[in-house]
């Protein structure tokens, strides 16, 4: 992929993402790694969540993959539960993304931050202590906001929601899609990668 990662295949045959500080410089397909190289490592059982994961990853810098990893398995501590893999790849791109709106003086409020933090405390609680993260690892302040945002990512990977919880997520979506279209007064054209984000 680059120096400093690399895709491989575990004892289990499952394809595993590699990174590490120069892990793959001068490497060429077939050629072995030093395991002692390696700062991470990511096993999506699911080949087009690698795929997306993999593509993710040319563009978002390694640290602040590392620092999404970091996020998830503080997660996974304090909720206890099992996560969907697909939130590597959604908090990845989310955190990336916020970087990115955050350089450029983008501040998007969340309109619904105080119904996740009252409905969704655990989560809410991880969001906030993931903004901490972000800060001391990759030195950005993002607005309290993203706590909420970042929360929602963990509700959605729960594998364990009770049956109703897919129709709170729907309503969220739908009310935070609302508002962002009349707060810009826009259209959002649902074919595009940034409104998949």
């Amino acid at each position: 992929l680059n120096h400093n990662a690399a895709i491989s295949i575990n004892h289990q045959g499952l394809d595993i993402l590699l990174m590490g500080k120069g892990i793959a410089f001068k490497k060429k397909v077939g050629d072995s790694i030093d395991v002692n190289a390696i700062e991470t490592s990511f096993v999506l059982k699911n080949s087009e969540n690698m795929n997306r994961f993999t593509e993710l990853f040319i563009t978002v810098p390694p640290e602040v993959v590392a620092c999404s990893e970091r996020i998830i398995n503080l997660g996974k501590i304090k909720l206890g539960k099992t996560l969907d893999e697909i939130l590597y790849i959604n908090l990845t791109d989310h955190i990336h993304s916020a970087i990115e709106r955050h350089e450029q003086g983008m501040l998007i409020q969340n309109p619904l931050r105080w119904e996740i933090q009252r409905y969704y405390p655990d989560e809410y609680a991880i969001g906030v202590k993931a903004l901490e993260l972000i800060g001391r690892d990759l030195g950005i302040s993002l607005a309290l906001d993203e706590a909420a945002f970042i929360a929602t990512h963990f509700v959605n990977a729960s594998l364990d929601n009770p049956f109703n919880e897919p129709q709170k997520i729907t309503e969220i979506v739908s009310s935070i899609e609302q508002k962002v279209k009349t707060t810009f007064k826009t259209e959002l054209d649902e074919d595009l990668i940034d409104y998949y984000r």
